[in-house]
């Protein structure tokens, strides 16, 4: 694959195919979102199984813009995508590795969104025994991590 392909690539990755290939090191084709039952967390329509207060926090943070969101299931792992403010390369890349450092389980990483800027993936299997624990810990993981790179 030439070095356009690749970026192409990057260009036609979907969210979900971006967090399987974060967290399994592999490239798949996953279509679309899975149709997971939704609630309503301050208008914006999330996956029934994520935690309301760690969303609302997430959706709060300075420094990022929430992209998109997965509870995950059999097929499909459970991820949080944001866009950070700061879109400096060397930042981003500062900043996966500090969160990669404070999470306890699951890998985060980064690549180019369809919208031309860099975006970040927090992701995790949906079988961990953890699962409402683990995304309660995501805003301050993100936030003590922009803080630190600061």
């Amino acid at each position: 694959m030439t070095k356009a392909q690749k970026l192409l690539k990057i260009f036609e990755s979907n969210a979900p195919e971006f967090a399987y290939g974060v967290l399994t090191g592999k490239e798949t084709s996953i279509r679309g979102r899975k149709d997971h039952s939704k609630k309503d967390v301050e208008g914006i329509s999330i996956d029934n199984d994520i935690p309301t207060d760690a969303m609302k926090k997430l959706n709060t943070l300075d420094g990022i813009e929430a992209r998109a969101s997965c509870q995950g299931d059999d097929e499909l792992p459970t991820y949080f995508i944001f866009r950070p403010n700061d879109q400096d390369k060397g930042s981003i890349e500062k900043l996966v590795s500090t969160i990669n450092s404070k999470l306890d389980s699951g890998k985060c990483g980064y690549d180019v969104g369809k919208g031309g800027k860099y975006r970040v993936v927090i992701v995790n299997n949906a079988s961990i025994s953890n699962y409402q624990g683990w995304w309660k810990s995501l805003p301050n993981i993100i936030l003590s991590s922009i803080k630190s790179i600061s």
